[in-house]
């Protein structure tokens, strides 16, 4: 783990939290509301990178613009993750 090559003193929160090439990782976890966590947890680098080789090879696939794969996979996979991450959202906030 590349925490664990720096040497310091870290928290528990601090490895809790720690999520490389996300949102949460630039914008930082303290002093952030309990529901801003998950959906920046999920919004990172490897993310976005997902998408783009989905749109392009379903594009390639299907013998379309790349701009067609990308109204696909927001039309389906990005409103799944949506309602995915306020579902996970309205139950961390259940359970605090």
């Amino acid at each position: 783990m590349i925490i664990l090559y720096f040497k310091g003193n870290y928290t528990f929160e601090d490895i809790l939290y720690f999520y490389p090439l996300s949102a949460l990782h630039f914008v930082g976890y303290e002093g952030l509301s309990p529901w801003f966590i998950y959906p920046l947890q999920t919004l990172n680098l490897f993310e976005v990178f997902y998408w783009f080789v989905l749109a392009f090879y379903l594009a390639k696939e299907l013998k379309k613009p790349i701009d067609f794969g990308f109204k696909i996979i927001a039309s389906s996979y990005g409103s799944s993750l949506i309602i995915w991450v306020v579902t996970v959202m309205f139950i961390s906030l259940s359970v605090n």
